[in-house]
């Protein structure tokens, strides 16, 4: 064999070398953009399972809070009802001269925040 054919044989095998190498070359980068793809895909899954966890936790933590001031609007209605009471008996007392009990002046106090409830609801 020659020069000529030992030149020929040589670029050759390098021509063939490149197409192997570049065809890993392909291959690698195909499996790079599948594996970044395949991580974005669980990191966005991810992010939805935490971010449905955090909206659980807020909806629980409002319905707490709601709880909360509802049962505290409730004590301050409660209170407000004993406090009107009490000085529907002492303003009867003191106008009418009359004594009343506890009894009808709450009675009394029930009526009138119930009629004031339906007036702020309309």
């Amino acid at each position: 064999m020659n020069d000529l054919g030992k030149a020929r044989t040589a670029s050759e095998d390098a021509a063939r070398i490149r197409a192997e190498y570049e065809a890993d070359l392909d291959a690698a980068r195909s499996a790079a953009a599948e594996t970044a793809k395949q991580a974005a895909a669980e990191a966005a899954k991810q992010a939805e399972a935490s971010d449905a966890k955090i909206a659980k936790k807020l909806a629980e933590k409002v319905a707490k809070a709601e709880a909360k001031l509802a049962t505290a609007r409730s004590d301050a209605m409660a209170n407000l009802n004993n406090v009107a009471a009490e000085a529907a008996m002492a303003a009867v007392a003191q106008l009418a001269n009359m004594q009343t009990t506890a009894a009808q002046a709450g009675k009394t106090a029930d009526k009138l925040a119930a009629q004031m409830a339906k007036q702020e609801a309309n």
